[in-house]
């Protein structure tokens, strides 16, 4: 009886184990979300480093998003270039639910920079996950958010 007791158990942990999601990179929601917009675009994330593609020092971010504190999350961002798809999109995973509310807020203040307060672009969230673009079509930014988010939750 005991011997059955384990063998369910460790089943029940492995199965249990196995149907956890995990959250994706930044990097990678951001790549799903351009590659749908076959856009290529420069994205600077948190995981690179000095002289790295794709590198922005911690005082370019904090001007990028009029944010004087220290930020350590996770994130990627694609910057406002001047080509076809000229929006900006950027993600970034808070490491606390605290983090979340000053995320958004930078999000926010980015967004008015980038539009003048012409249109409002959008900011999604999911669990950790914060979400914001300057595209004109918010409708099919936030499916696309749906649905590359929604794979992973």
């Amino acid at each position: 009886m005991k011997r059955l007791f384990c063998v369910l158990f460790t089943l029940l942990f492995v199965f249990n184990l196995s149907s956890c999601k995990k959250t994706p990179s930044a990097q990678t929601i951001l790549a799903e979300f351009f590659a749908a917009y076959d856009a290529r675009r420069t994205v600077y994330s948190s995981d690179k480093g000095l002289y790295e593609e794709g590198y922005i020092s911690p005082e370019l971010l904090r001007r990028l998003y009029v944010f004087d504190g220290e930020l350590d999350c996770e994130f990627a961002i694609a910057p406002n270039e001047r080509t076809e798809s000229g929006f900006e999109a950027g993600v970034f995973i808070a490491d606390s639910s605290g983090e979340i509310g000053t995320i958004t807020e930078m999000c926010r203040e980015r967004l008015n920079l980038l539009l003048g307060g012409y249109s409002e672009g959008i900011i999604l969230r999911r669990g950790r996950v914060i979400f914001y673009t300057s595209a004109s079509d918010s409708l099919k930014a936030e499916k696309l958010f749906a649905k590359i988010i929604g794979a992973y939750y």
